[in-house]
């Protein structure tokens, strides 16, 4: 096994941890993708060590939009999946300012 792959592994063992390493790993993925410009880039992701742990996730990336008025930019974004993660919802919160109707002006 190669560094990486020991690394993903030692990570939580629980389902949740596994679909998010793995959607993870495919937004990766798609990033090195010659065909497509990136939408998100993962910057740091915190998982519990353990699978026992009921610690939430946070994951800090940038948004790349494609749409005409918000492409000139990137939105750094943080992301916090709770403990009841898939059955309540995660939360978004942009760390850099950003002028849309469904985005508070403190970044929720």
């Amino acid at each position: 096994r190669s560094t990486r792959e020991q690394a993903l592994f030692s990570l939580n063992s629980s389902p949740v941890s596994k679909r998010l390493l793995r959607e993870l790993e495919q937004q990766r993925l798609l990033n090195t993708c010659e065909s497509k410009a990136p939408m998100f880039i993962v910057e740091s992701s915190l998982f519990a060590k353990d699978s026992g742990s009921l610690e939430p996730i946070l994951i800090i990336g940038r948004l790349l939009p494609r749409s005409d008025i918000f492409n000139q930019a990137t939105y750094r974004v943080e992301i916090l999946i709770p403990t009841g993660y898939l059955f309540v919802a995660s939360e978004v919160h942009f760390l850099t300012r950003i002028h849309h109707l469904n985005v508070h002006i403190n970044g929720e």
